[in-house]
């Protein structure tokens, strides 16, 4: 049997885990937290991030048109 590369060893253990729990994201999380809790490894819990607002609004300087002057430049060689 020819060895799988990471990508592929990665690939098969998410699809054999997708599998296990009938691809039910929310199934995998849940067991993903119980063998946290079961396990006497500790964790790091990070603070969440701050979520910056989206808006439509367009940025600094952009409301300029810009004008490009390519002046009498010939066409590339393969348009010849």
């Amino acid at each position: 049997m020819i060895p799988l590369t990471p990508t592929e060893d990665i690939r098969a253990a998410r699809h054999q885990l997708a599998a296990k729990f009938n691809n039910d994201l929310d199934r995998i999380v849940a067991d993903l937290r119980r063998q946290q809790t079961e396990s006497s490894a500790e964790f790091i819990t990070l603070p969440g991030r701050p979520l910056k607002c989206m808006t439509n609004k367009p940025l600094p300087g952009s409301g300029e048109t810009a004008v490009l002057n390519l002046g009498n430049q010939s066409s590339p060689p393969g348009d010849r």
